[in-house]
């Protein structure tokens, strides 16, 4: 599910061989983006507008895994940040 509102779908891949698999990036407000991985269905598109919750794809065993998981990052300016400060406990 989306981590946040006020989003868009910026980039689908698909890379099976690669490290991610199927992968999903989603633009939020001040820079903000959301990375989803190992995902084995997108439920989405590109353009896409999404709220925080909405489902975005069912996770998976794609790309360079060892088991079923979903890969979550948080990125801003393009460089992946910590997201401990943004988490609610």
């Amino acid at each position: 599910m989306a981590a946040a509102d006020g989003g868009v779908v910026v980039s689908l891949e698909n890379a099976q061989d690669g490290a991610w698999g199927q992968y999903i990036e989603v633009e939020h407000v001040e820079g903000y983006r959301t990375g989803y991985a190992h995902l084995s269905r997108r439920l989405l598109e590109v353009g896409d507008s999404i709220a925080q919750g909405h489902v975005l794809a069912l996770s998976g065993n794609t790309g360079r895994t060892t088991g079923p998981h979903l890969h979550c990052q948080l990125l801003q300016g393009g460089q992946r940040i910590d997201p401990t400060p943004y988490m609610l406990f």
